[in-house]
C-alpha cells in the first residue's frame, strides 16, 4: 500500500516543509543582503574584499561560524551621523576686526558635525609613489573629464595622478572606526575639538561670536588637510561638515554688549 495515499494534503505539505527546511536555511544563511540605505564590506577567510557593495545587493557568504573562519559582512549606513559635541573652552587671538581692536579672552564654543561614510574614491594620489596630492573636488571640469576618460591626469609638473586605489571605506574599516552614533562621536571628538580650538586661536572673539566666514573656514581647512586624522582614517570632503551653533562669551562682555558699549578690560578700542 502506498503510504502517501493514506496521507492528506496537510500531512504531505508538512512532510515536504520539514524535508526542505535544511535547504531553505542553507540558502538564507549563505546569502546576505545589503539594503539600499547601506554599504557593505565582505570579509572571506580574513581577506577583505576590495569591492564596496550597496544598493540592495545579495552577497554570497559561507555559513560557517564567522569568528572561527573570519567570514562576515560589515554594513555601514549611507545617511550622515549628526554628532553634537561637548563645548570647547578656548582662548581667542588679540587682533583687529572690522575697524576695532579686540583683546584675547576665554570663550566657549559649541558645535555640531555631520559625518557620513565615503561612497566613492575622492582622493588623487601620485601614480608612482601613491602619496596623496589633492581631492577630486579641486580639479577643473576638464581635468575631471580627462580623468574619467583616461583613468589618470598629468599635471604640468609631469606628475601623473590617479584615484586612490584602496576604497576609503575599506580604510575606515581597517582603522576600526565604529559605526554607531555614540562610537563615531567618541572616536572623532578629539579631532573635532583640536580643529575648533586651533581655528579659535587665530581669530578674535568677535569673529568667533559672529561665526565669521574666516572662522568657520579655518575649522574646515584643518579637518580637510591631507594629513588630518579624519582624512587619514578614510573620511572624505563630501562626507565632512561642521557647524558652530553657539559661542558663549564671558559675562562682562555680554553686559558691555547689552549696554551698547565695549568693555575696556577686553581691549576693544576703536581704530582711528
Amino acid at each position: 500500500m502506498n503510504i502517501l495515499e493514506d496521507l492528506g494534503f496537510f500531512e504531505i505539505f508538512l512532510i515536504l516543509l520539514i524535508l526542505s527546511t535544511p535547504f531553505i536555511w542553507l540558502i538564507f544563511s549563505v546569502f546576505k543582503i545589503v539594503d539600499a540605505n547601506e554599504m557593505g564590506i565582505r570579509v572571506i577567510f580574513g581577506k577583505v574584499d576590495p569591492n564596496i557593495y550597496d544598493g540592495g545587493v545579495r552577497l554570497f557568504m559561507p555559513c560557517w561560524p564567522a569568528k572561527l573562519f573570519k567570514c562576515y559582512l560589515k554594513k555601514y549606513p549611507i545617511s550622515a551621523f549628526n554628532l553634537d559635541y561637548t563645548p570647547v573652552r578656548v582662548i581667542t587671538q588679540e587682533g583687529n576686526y572690522k575697524g576695532k581692536h579686540y583683546g584675547s579672552v576665554q570663550i566657549y564654543v559649541k558645535f555640531m558635525a555631520y559625518l557620513s561614510f565615503p561612497r566613492e574614491r575622492e582622493m588623487l594620489v601620485n601614480k608612482e609613489t601613491e602619496e596623496p596630492v589633492c581631492f577630486l573636488n579641486s580639479l577643473t571640469d576638464q581635468e575631471r573629464r580627462d580623468l574619467a576618460a583616461n583613468g589618470e591626469i598629468v599635471l604640468r609638473s609631469g606628475v601623473t595622478l590617479i584615484l586612490e586605489k584602496l576604497h576609503p571605506l575599506t580604510k575606515i574599516f581597517l582603522a576600526g572606526v565604529l559605526r554607531t552614533n555614540y562610537g563615531l562621536k567618541d572616536w572623532s571628538s578629539k579631532i573635532m575639538t583640536s580643529s575648533v580650538r586651533a581655528a579659535c586661536a587665530r581669530v578674535t572673539w568677535m569673529e568667533a561670536n559672529e561665526h565669521s566666514e574666516d572662522f568657520v573656514n579655518g575649522i574646515m581647512e584643518s579637518l580637510l588637510k591631507l594629513d588630518s586624522e579624519l582624512i587619514k582614517a578614510g573620511f572624505r570632503p563630501s562626507g565632512i561638515n561642521l557647524t558652530v551653533t553657539l559661542v558663549d562669551l564671558p559675562g562682562e562682555i555680554k553686559d558691555a554688549q547689552a549696554d551698547g558699549e565695549a568693555a575696556k578690560h577686553v581691549g576693544v578700542i576703536s581704530k582711528n
